[in-house]
C-alpha cells in the first residue's frame, strides 16, 4: 500500500510531496510531519489532522522512517529547529471558528496524508 503526503504553506501552496510505501497510515502521517519539519526554513508551526502522529512527534516516539527524515534534516545547514507541532480537526464539517493564522506565523506549514 502507498500513501501520498503533501506539505503546504499557510496559503495552501504546495511545498513538497512524497509517496510513502507502507501499510500503516500512522507511519505515513508521521512522515508527513517530518517532511514539513524538513521543508521549514525558519521556526514554524506544523499543523496535522492526525492526533496520533502529532502526539508521537511531540514525544519523539515516531516510526523509523520519520526519525530518518528528521535526523537527515537536522544535519542540513537549512535546519532551524524550534518548530511547534499542532493538531487541528480537519474532518469536522464546520471549521469557520478555526483560524490558524491567529496563532501561527505565515511560515506555518501543514502536513497532509492521502491514502492511495
Amino acid at each position: 500500500m502507498a500513501f501520498a503526503v503533501a506539505v503546504v504553506n499557510g496559503g495552501g501552496n504546495p511545498i513538497t510531496t512524497a509517496t510513502i510505501h507502507t501499510n500503516s497510515a500512522s507511519v505515513a502521517e508521521e512522515a508527513a510531519i517530518a517532511l514539513a519539519l524538513q521543508a521549514a526554513t525558519r521556526p514554524a508551526t506544523i499543523y496535522s489532522d492526525s492526533r496520533m502522529a502529532v502526539r508521537a512527534s511531540s514525544a519523539g516516539m515516531v516510526s523509523s522512517l520519520a526519525a530518518r527524515i528528521v535526523r537527515a534534516s537536522q544535519n542540513s545547514p537549512r535546519w532551524t529547529g524550534d518548530h511547534r507541532i499542532s493538531w487541528f480537526p480537519a474532518h469536522m464539517e464546520e471549521l469557520s471558528w478555526f483560524n490558524p493564522n491567529i496563532t501561527a506565523p505565515p511560515s506555518s506549514v501543514n502536513a497532509r496524508t492521502m491514502r492511495g
